[in-house]
C-alpha cells in the first residue's frame, strides 16, 4: 500500500510581542475657565448691587458689617408719560419707600422748567422701621405712533441732597448733573438708566419719612446716597402718551420688633471688604445709561466687575489678567 503522506501542519506565526507604549505623564494645567468659576459668588453680587435690572439684584443685600436683620423688597412698576399741550412734557424718578418714585409734570413753565405733581402714596407693606436702597432705575420705552412720533428725550441725573430745586431747575442744562443724555423720541426701544450712589452713605439705614415726606411733596424727597433722576421729553405730540416708563427699586428693609414680618428677616451676608471695595469701584466708573437696553448695561456692569475682581485677586489666584475669561463665565 502506498504511504500516506502526513500533511504537515501549518506554523501558526506568532504575534510580536508589543512594545509598552511609554506614555507621558498628563501635565497638570490650569484652564482660565475653572480659574474664574472661583469668582461667580462674588461677581453676582457686585452685579446686583450695580445693575437693578440683574437677576441677582432681586434679594440682593449689602456685604457690610452690619448685623441687622432685613428683608430685601424689590419694587416694580410702569408709569406712561404724556406730553402737556405744549408737545413737552417730564417725569421725576425720586426712589423711596413711603411713595411711588415716579411722579409726572403738570405744567411746562417753559425753558426746560416744569412743575410736577406729588408722589402717589405706595401702599406698601407697613411697620417698616428703616429702609436703605440697593439699587435703582428704568426702562424707556417709546409708546407713540412710529408715523407721529417726534422729538427727543433729555435723561438728566442729578446728585444733589435733595430735591427742592426740581421744580425750577432747567432740566435741558446741564446744571449740577452728574450724568446726562440726550435721545430721540424714536429710537427709545428699550433705553435703560440707573441713578448711581453718590457717597458711602448709601449703605446707612434711613427712617421712611427721612427720604420722601408721607404728603409726597416732590421737593421734600432727601437724597438717600443715591441720584434723583428727571426724563423730559421735547418737541412730540400734544397731549400723547409717547412714553413707557417702567421702573425698579430695590431695598433692605428692618421692621420694627413687634411687626410679625420681622420674624421673616435674615442676616446680612458676612462682611467682605475685597468684595466691597469691588462693589464701590464698580459704582464709582458705572456709566448710568445703555441705548441697547438691560443686557447691554448688564454686560457692561459685568465687564467692570470682571476687571476690578480680576485687578484685586490676580496676585492671590495667580490669575495673569485673563479678565475675558472671567466675563465669558459669569451670568
Amino acid at each position: 500500500m502506498p504511504n500516506k503522506s502526513k500533511k504537515s501542519k501549518q506554523r501558526k506565526v506568532q504575534p510580536k510581542p508589543k512594545r509598552p507604549v511609554q506614555r507621558k505623564p498628563t501635565a497638570l494645567v490650569r484652564q482660565p475657565h475653572n480659574q474664574m468659576s472661583q469668582l461667580n459668588h462674588l461677581v453676582h453680587p457686585i452685579c446686583g448691587l450695580n445693575d437693578p435690572f440683574c437677576e441677582h439684584a432681586d434679594g440682593a443685600k449689602y456685604v457690610d458689617m452690619g448685623s441687622t436683620r432685613t428683608l430685601p423688597y424689590t419694587f416694580r412698576g410702569i408709569v406712561n408719560l404724556t406730553t402737556l399741550a405744549t408737545g413737552n412734557g417730564s417725569a421725576a424718578f425720586l426712589p423711596n419707600w413711603l411713595n411711588n418714585p415716579i411722579t409726572l409734570a403738570n405744567t411746562d413753565v417753559g425753558g426746560g422748567v416744569f412743575s410736577y405733581n406729588a408722589l402717589s402714596a405706595a401702599g406698601l407693606l407697613t411697620g417698616v422701621d428703616a429702609v436703605r436702597i440697593t439699587s435703582a432705575g428704568v426702562i424707556l420705552r417709546v409708546i407713540s405712533a412710529p408715523l407721529t412720533t417726534s422729538g427727543y428725550v433729555a435723561i438728566r441725573n442729578y446728585g444733589g441732597a435733595n430735591s427742592n430745586s426740581i421744580n425750577t431747575q432747567n432740566q435741558l442744562s446741564f446744571l449740577n448733573c452728574t450724568a446726562s443724555h440726550n435721545i430721540p423720541l424714536a429710537d427709545c426701544k428699550e433705553f435703560a438708566a440707573v441713578t448711581r450712589r453718590t457717597d458711602v452713605t448709601a449703605s446707612q439705614f434711613r427712617t421712611p419719612a427721612a427720604i420722601a415726606a408721607s404728603g409726597g411733596s416732590p421737593i421734600a424727597w432727601t437724597s438717600p446716597g443715591f441720584e434723583h433722576m428727571s426724563i423730559t421729553v421735547m418737541g412730540a405730540p400734544a397731549s400723547t402718551a409717547v412714553l413707557q416708563i417702567e421702573y425698579v427699586v430695590h431695598l433692605e428693609l428692618v421692621f420694627e420688633a413687634t411687626e410679625s414680618m420681622a420674624t421673616m428677616a435674615t442676616h446680612t451676608p458676612k462682611a467682605n471688604p475685597t468684595l466691597a471695595d469691588a462693589v464701590n469701584e464698580v459704582s464709582s466708573e458705572l456709566i448710568p445709561y445703555a441705548k441697547q437696553g438691560v443686557a447691554a448695561f448688564g454686560r457692561s456692569v459685568i465687564k467692570q466687575a470682571g476687571t476690578a475682581l480680576v485687578t484685586m485677586l490676580a496676585g492671590r489666584l495667580g490669575l495673569a489678567g485673563p479678565a475675558k475669561a472671567l466675563i465669558r463665565d459669569v451670568d
